[in-house]
């Protein structure tokens, strides 16, 4: 589901930021962690779908959620979008909207001015829920048939070894 939904950003060169927003809107969520399967899988769909059919009327619709990402930041936040850009933005209006009066634009704004999109994503997400994830990178590989039982063998031989260093029960799913 994720790879469809990273396709259809890229073959249609949608901006990433926006349709999170419109996904968790679309799926009536804080999080799309949180959203249950079923929404996320009709999101893709429709999100499909509706590049497909008509392009500019979503692309409006997207641009739609600029305008309610700034709305949820403070005045001062809002002078200094420019120099933190859209996807941090919308990291800082998700805070905003959460924490209502609590939010603390100083020390969000000089984390977003100082660190990386990925750095500060997981700030926020750490922020949000008290949990601290690990960085991750999905990463796309082409076999042949042919190949794949060596592969899945390699896999295992792997998964073995660093389970005896490791001192672990070995589990591949």
């Amino acid at each position: 589901m994720r790879d469809r939904l990273c396709l259809v950003i890229q073959e249609h060169q949608l901006d990433t930021a926006l349709v999170k927003a419109y996904a968790l809107d679309f799926c009536g969520a804080s999080a799309l962690k949180e959203a249950p399967r079923e929404m996320v899988e009709k999101f893709v769909e429709h999100l499909a779908e509706r590049s497909e059919r008509d392009r500019d009327n979503l692309l409006g619709q997207l641009n739609s959620y600029v305008m309610s990402i700034h709305e949820h930041l403070p005045r001062q936040i809002r002078n200094e979008l420019r120099e933190v850009g859209w996807t941090k933005g919308v990291e800082l209006a998700k805070l905003a909207r959460r924490q209502g009066q609590r939010f603390g634009s100083a020390t969000f704004m000089h984390k977003a001015l100082h660190i990386t999109k990925e750095e500060f994503r997981r700030e926020v997400e750490k922020e949000s829920t008290g949990k601290d994830s690990e960085l991750s990178e999905l990463i796309y590989f082409k076999f042949y048939k042919i190949q794949v039982s060596f592969i899945e063998q390699a896999i295992e031989t792997a998964a073995r070894t660093s389970a005896i260093t490791q001192n672990r029960p070995m589990s591949i799913t």
